[in-house]
This record gives structure tokens, sequence and C-alpha cells, in this order.
């Protein structure tokens, strides 16, 4: 049986307001958000994905779908305290490689699965906001101040290691034990760099779930696009004609 493991805490502050459920269930389009990290999941040849989330949050999930995501075996795992991301990835078991997402972000293709840690970057606007890659300094720098590119760490693979990692682990300024320093632990010992060249987005934030909504929607709705592209071509034409 091959595993993979969902990351579903935070408080949802991103999206900017307060909600009574674990932001994993928002609407993304026509579905919750979770429901489309599971069909990656599904994508990348997973039988069973384990949850890791807040007690309020597994008992959201939990009362809307028990032990099962779109045909997707499903088991939870609670965090009792907010001590970071690579803290809710202590609460699993896994032996061999295996996925990791987080639980808001979403790829169109699907991600090329792997059999060996691996790291997944992507180049898009925003990156500096997210883990960014630095190939001169071969480390990953978390929400870099200066300019080291846009190669945005999205997805992992990592390997029974990594529980041994998080052991040796010292909380950051926050008081968290981070995901950053486990790839960068990887970088170290032998890890696979993979550019991920599809769509991706991070559904936490207002602007990335819109992203994914307006994505979804010109999929559903070809002629959508294809309305746009015609302005643009219009459009560049008509500036075209302002040069002359």
């Amino acid at each position: 049986m091959k595993e993979g493991v969902i990351l579903a805490g935070g408080e949802g502050t991103r999206l900017g307001e307060n909600r009574p459920y674990n932001k994993h269930l928002t609407l993304v389009y026509d579905k919750p958000m979770i429901e489309h990290t599971v069909e990656q999941m599904k994508a990348l040849g997973v039988d069973h994905a384990h949850i890791v989330s807040s007690t309020s949050g597994v008992a959201d999930m939990f009362r809307v779908y028990r032990d099962e995501i779109n045909g997707l075996d499903v088991s939870y795992h609670e965090q009792y305290w907010p001590n970071g991301a690579a803290h809710a990835l202590g609460q699993t078991a896994l032996e061999g490689a295996f996925p990791v997402l987080c639980g808001d972000t979403y790829f169109d293709p699907p991600l090329e699965p792997s059999e060996r840690p691996t790291l997944y970057w992507n180049e898009f606007e925003g990156a500096q906001n997210h883990s960014v890659y630095d190939p001169e300094t071969n480390i990953i720098v978390e929400k870099p101040v200066r300019d080291i590119g846009k190669r945005a760490i999205v997805a992992y693979y990592y390997d029974e290691r990594v529980y041994d990692v998080i052991k040796t682990l010292e909380p950051t300024e926050r008081g968290e034990l981070e995901l950053i320093d486990i790839h960068n632990w990887y970088l170290e010992h032998g890890v696979e760099l993979v550019q991920y060249e599809g769509f991706f987005s991070d559904m936490g934030t207002p602007e990335g779930l819109l992203r994914v909504a307006n994505h979804l929607h010109k999929k559903a709705h070809p002629e959508v696009q294809k309305a746009e592209e015609a302005v643009s071509r219009f459009l560049g034409k008509a500036n075209l004609r302002s040069v002359r």
C-alpha cells in the first residue's frame, strides 16, 4: 500500500477572516480545498493518506468525510499544539519514499510521482513569500529578503529518515519546527530537485484561492479562455497601432 501525508493545520489567518470550521473545508470553485489535494494524492498513486490537523480540524473533517475522501482511504492525526509543519509531520510514521503535500496547494497537471526523496520547485510571482531555493549556495531560504530567484519549494517526497531529522530540529524564532530545516537536511544528504512547470497556486490566501477558482472556471468553460485570448490579441494590435 502506498501512503502519503497531507498537512492540513493552520488557522486560516492568511485568508483574512474567521471561520467556524477548518480552512481546508473552504469551497474552492466546485469542491472543498482538501478534495483538490486528495485528487493530487490519488494521481501520485497513493492508496492511503494521513491527514494531520489540529484537534478541531480533525473533528471537522471526520464529521464530513469519515475515513474516505473521494475514494481515497484516509486516517487522521491530531497535532495538539501548533508547533509547526515539521512537528505535524512527526505525528505520522511512514516508511520508504512518500509524498507530503500541504493541504492548501493546487497543481494542474498533477505532480509526477517519485521513488526517492524529492523537492519540487515552481517559479511564480510571489515566490518570495515561500521557501525559495538558492542554486548559488544550495540552500533553501524562508521568505528571502534579497532576490535569489523564484524557485519556490512547493511539494516534497521524504523517506523514513525524516522522523529522525525531526527529533534533532530546534524551534525557529516563531517557536515552531519548520519544514525548511528538513529540506536543507536533504539537500546536504542527497535529494532530487525537480522543476514543476504546470499551474501551481497556494489556496491559503484570497489571491491564490481566486487564481485556482478562475483556472478551474476556464477549464470548465473553454469559451472564457478563448474570449480572453481574443481580447488580448485585440489590445495587442491596438497598442501596436498607437505606437506607430
